[in-house]
Formats: structure tokens, sequence, C-alpha cells
């Protein structure tokens, strides 16, 4: 690869402003001139670039050289890096710190031990250096997440896209491969809370460096939540009955003392009563799995942990299914009616339609389409959705009260509608096919079909 022009000039802004602020180093009234220039909350820290840790040289050393940044500066090291990954198409596969932590010290060697010029080819030569040392450390790496579950079997669980592992298993797994002390403290931490995290959940990411791995598999684990709350949804399981360990934790119980007519006190408890029906649905899950609509979820999970340089039409379920499960667990109500209509409108809105007047008519069509080509009862779903989208803008507009709000919001068909949306959703889209280009051209023709073939399409009320 070589270095574009903005990454020389890029480059050559960086040490002329280590150059700048040496002079300052230098300078008379340095202490006055450095505090100008350091003027943020945590002054200068941050803004030197050492030697690397590898080449073993102490500040007591005479060949010890530093690289000083100025705030601009060291923001320009980001912008490279946000650069080289959006051009390389590597954005799943390295985080932009991680690629600055390197930039940073194969800059540092090209100046100071290769004693390299910083026109196109020395710049080509330090980042083509800098995705060599970043490849070496691209590994396959399997995460294993502490998970609450109620109901589950004490056995491992495989339903395809993940393995559930009780916490006896794993930790006979681990074996003494760590430290009594780490073991330790991983068991208190398991059972620290009401109801303890009995299983891991595992997550493998084939490739990455470290922090992406890391961050690519905590988003895996949490859209594998997803999955499970669109399926828990349609038995009216309700969404806490799973959580991981990197999520907040759920408030089940909880009690307050009142005082009637300022004599009599009471005590009063809340209970959520969620573990119930909880056994019968993972066996459901387990067989929903084998279906066709399992094999397609299956193809979107491994989409998600396989990101395309481009892109595609997986993209929208993938978020859909990420923003509803937040929804499901947002305790304020109408942030979760936001958040179930912006799921819905992932998947049904284009960009050369936003702000128009019939954006309202789109999402309703749309939505009923996809919703009743499988499950009918088209004008249920077009009142269900009127209403929802309707009460979404008047909380954002704010012409709805929280507070003198006194009606419930009767979330548990909106939750219906989202659910049952999402999951026809991967039926149709993966049959028009889920690695296809995101293309808007292709998607506004492809629900101008849908919502007529949904228009002549009868389904018997209820069925699914």
């Amino acid at each position: 690869m070589n270095a574009s022009k903005e990454d020389v000039q890029d480059f050559q802004f960086i040490i002329s402003e280590a150059m700048r602020i040496y002079d300052l180093l230098n300078g008379d009234n340095y202490k006055e001139c450095l505090e100008k220039e350091y003027y943020r909350d945590f002054s200068s820290i941050g803004m030197v670039i050492n030697p690397p840790i590898e080449l073993k040289i102490s500040h007591d050393d005479d060949d010890f050289r530093q690289i000083h940044l100025s705030y601009d500066s060291h923001d320009t090291f980001y912008e490279i890096a946000k650069r080289q990954i959006r051009c390389n198409k590597i954005e799943m596969l390295v985080t932009a710190s991680e690629f600055v932590s390197v930039l940073k010290s194969e800059l540092y060697k090209h100046i100071f031990l290769r004693n390299g010029e910083l026109n196109q080819q020395g710049c080509t030569s330090i980042l083509n250096k800098v995705f060599s040392s970043l490849k070496e450390t691209m590994k396959k790496e399997d995460f294993y997440f502490p998970l609450l579950a109620f109901g589950l079997p004490n056995e491992v669980f495989s339903f395809k896209i993940a393995e559930i592992i009780p916490k006896r298993d794993m930790f006979e797994c681990v074996g003494e491969s760590l430290s009594s002390s780490i073991l330790s403290k991983a068991k208190e931490f398991c059972d620290a809370n009401e109801h303890p995290y009995d299983y891991f959940l595992k997550v493998s990411i084939p490739c990455g460096t470290k922090e992406s791995r890391t961050r690519v598999a905590k988003k895996i684990a949490e859209f594998i939540v997803g999955v499970i709350h669109l399926f828990s949804e349609q038995y009216q399981i309700p969404p806490d009955f799973i959580c991981l360990s990197t999520t907040r934790y759920p408030k089940y119980d909880g009690f307050w003392f009142s005082k009637i007519d300022g004599k009599d006190w009471d005590f009063k408890s809340s209970i959520n009563f969620i573990a119930g029906n909880a056994p019968d649905f993972w066996m459901i899950l387990n067989k929903s799995f084998d279906t066709e609509l399992g094999s397609v979820l299956c193809e979107v999970t491994r989409l998600a942990a396989e990101l395309k340089d481009y892109r595609i039409i997986a993209d929208r379920l993938i978020d859909a299914i990420f923003i509803f499960s937040s929804a499901l667990q947002d305790k304020d109500e109408s942030s979760r009616v936001v958040k179930l209509v912006t799921a819905l409108e992932r998947l049904v809105s284009l960009k050369e339609e936003a702000g128009s007047n019939i954006t309202s008519k789109h999402f309703r069509n749309r939505v009923v389409s996809l919703i009743s080509i499988f499950h009918g009862e088209r004008k249920r779903w077009e009142v269900i959705s009127r209403e929802m989208y309707s009460l979404r803008s008047e909380i954002v507009h704010g012409s709805w009260s929280l507070y003198r709000s006194v009606e419930p919001l009767y979330l548990k068909k909106y939750n219906e509608l989202t659910s049952k949306t999402i999951l026809s959703a991967c039926m149709v889209f993966f049959a028009l096919g889920l690695e296809k280009e995101d293309s808007e051209v292709v998607l506004k023709d492809f629900y101008i079909h849908l919502e007529k073939l949904a228009s002549e399409t009868q389904i018997p009320r209820n069925e699914s």
C-alpha cells in the first residue's frame, strides 16, 4: 500500500509540532509557554512518545529521546488511524487506539533508528510496518461470559448459534490453568448477586487484535441474548430471565414502607416471578433452531461476527435485534417505545425518504406488510403500528408528559409487533439475500412488491 498525500502531510505536521514544542522546552520562559500549550485538565499527560519498550532504553541512557505532541498532533494520530482503518476496511479487526499505539512506535523507530525521511516512501514504510505488526497480533479467541439464565438444565446447552455451559463445568474446564486466587474471585463474582451467574455463554471470534476481539465478542454475546429475547417475547417471558454479566444486573425483588393516614405502618413488596415457564421455553427454543427460521438466524449471527467490508442487508437485521433487546431491558417505558420504533425503522426506513411527509405512511405499510405476510391480522397490526409510531412522535417531540401520564402504555402489544416483524424480516431478507449490498434502490423496489404481495395474501387469524 502507498501513503496518501494526506498521510504524508499529517506525519510532517506531527514532527513539526514536536520540533516546535522541543524549542519551547529549551526556551527561557518554558514553564509559562508550556502552561499555555497544555491548558486542558490533564495538562501534558500522554503528550509524548517514549522509546518502545522492546528497545529497552531507560531515562539514564544517552540515546533516550522523546517525540513531544501538541493536542492537535495527538489528534492527528487518530485521524491517520481512522482513515487507514476505513480505507483498508478492517473496522472489525482492529481498534483505533491499537492502531495509534503501534503507529507511534513505528514512527519513533523510523525517525530515530532508521533515520527515515517523511516523504511518501518513508510514510509508506511506516504504515506497512504498522499493518505487519498488527497482523501478528490477530488471533482466534473463545470468550466465556458469565450468564444468568432461569430454567436451564444443569448441562451444556447448544443451539447452533451458541453454547451455554454450566458454571461447574466451566470451572472444571479451566482447572489449574489459572491461579487459585483468580478462580476464587471469579466464583465470588458469580455468586455475589441475589440470583447467581450459574452459566457461561461461549462466543468464538475468528480473528482480530486483542481489543477488537473483546469488543466484538461482547457485541456478539449481546446479540445472541437479543435473538433469545425475540423468541422469549413470543411466550410472554419477562426479558430479565436472562442476563449477561457485561450488562446491568436486573432488580427482581424490592420493598417499601408506607404509612396510612399518618398512623398505620405497612410493608409492601414487589416480586418478579419470571422462572415459571422458563424450562419449557428452553426446549422450545432448541427446537426452533432446527427450523428454517433457526437456520436463518444462525446465518445472521455468523455475519454479525464476520462483518463484510461493505453494508449488507443483514446489517439491518443485526441492528434491529440489538435495539429490540435494549428496548426490552430499558426500565423507562417511554424510552422503550422510542427504541422499539427505532428497531423497526432500521428495517424499513430509507435515507432518501427521511423528513418527508409520507415517512409515517411508509413505516406503517412496510411494517404491516412484513408481519402480516407470515402472521396475518393485517388490520390489527395497522392499528398497533399507527398507534406506536404516533406515541413515539409525541414522546420525541415533547407533547407527551411522562409525569402526567396515568394510562399504561400497553407495551406488550408493541413488543409483540416488533419481535414478530423482526422474525418475519429474517425470512423475507433471507429470500432477498442477506449478503446482498444494502442498496436503497433495491430495497425500495423490494418493499413495493412486498406490499403488493401482502395485500393480496390472506392468512387466517393468529396463524404463525
